[in-house]
């Protein structure tokens, strides 16, 4: 039975949100800003569905015949504009503020000026290679940028400074990195050793007190200042530094992630019917709402930005 109208949505203090914060779609009362997620939720399975049934190949980047220093299109892509310039290596990781956009590239990190579509600085990636799974982390109130390879057995953590690149350290970190998020100018970030954090003043990352067993998915919330945690795919509880964890929420999914997007936490993932899950999350309980209508078609070819 479709209940999809009884969804409430809430603000940053856990309260209905002012109607003038929502939009009405296909009859449907939504926030304002879940049109922009819906909207990246889409391409992802778009191109998920692309990938994984064997279209047609449109090639984005390919190297060119001017020593690797400019772009060349093996094929137009349908639907989306051309490129940025950044070489023949593909992008794995890009993130934008300050007026620039940073793309992660496999052994490089550049700073590339949307309008003039132009790379104003760059800087070579310690201790990555075609094997290495990289992320980047923005944190914008610090101006700094991190870089943390995960999923392999002896990762890496770097942050750099956001308008010259310049790298301020790095650190080996041997367990398995899993996830990672900024909060108030420090790094979080879990492995196989639990949450751990790499704040201002230290000189290397450590694990936290109290916090071995959480080694999923962490996602800063900013507005609330604390982390959220899902742990074994659907245990959902938030961490306030200095402080405790909350009691874990378990989410009637088989697995999923959370997107926090202006004070407003959506829960991402599938239900063990394999269909999309997409359902915003109660800020104060941490509970599911109603599975919003906009995704109820997508796959598990979707991804999400927050």
């Amino acid at each position: 039975m479709d209940r999809s109208d009884e969804v409430q949505f809430l603000d940053d203090d856990g309260l209905a949100a002012p109607a003038d914060e929502v939009v009405s779609l296909g009859g449907k009362r939504l926030p304002r800003w879940v049109t922009v997620v819906a909207v990246a939720v889409a391409v992802g399975a778009v191109i998920g569905f692309a990938l994984g049934h064997g279209g047609t190949k449109h090639t984005a980047l390919a190297t060119d015949d001017s020593g690797g220093t400019g772009l060349t299109l093996a094929e137009t892509p349908q639907g989306l504009g051309s490129p940025f310039p950044i070489g023949p290596t593909a992008a794995v990781d890009v993130a934008a503020f300050g007026g620039r956009v940073y793309a992660l590239q496999v052994g490089r990190i550049a700073a590339v000026d949307p309008l003039t579509r132009q790379i104003t600085a760059q800087a070579s990636v310690p201790g990555a290679n075609d094997q290495t799974s990289l992320q980047l982390i923005a944190d914008p109130s610090d101006r700094v940028l991190w870089v943390a390879s995960t999923g392999t057995l002896t990762g890496f953590i770097a942050e750099y400074d956001a308008s010259t690149l310049h790298l301020l350290r790095a650190a080996d970190w041997h367990p398995t990195l899993r996830s990672a998020a900024t909060l108030d100018g420090s790094l979080y970030f879990t492995s196989d050793a639990g949450l751990a954090v790499w704040s201002r003043a230290a000189a290397t990352p450590h694990v936290i007190a109290g916090m071995a067993g959480h080694r999923g998915v962490v996602t800063a919330d900013p507005t609330r200042n604390r982390l959220l945690l899902v742990d074994n795919s659907r245990d959902v509880s938030s961490y306030r530094p200095g402080g405790s964890v909350s009691k874990p929420v378990i989410a009637p999914v088989m697995k999923g992630g959370l997107a926090v997007v202006g004070g407003s936490i959506w829960f991402v993932g599938s239900a063990v019917t394999g269909t999309a899950v997409f359902a915003p999350v109660d800020p104060v309980t941490l509970r599911m709402g109603v599975n919003a209508n906009v995704v109820v078609d997508l796959g598990l070819g979707a991804e999400t930005a927050g």
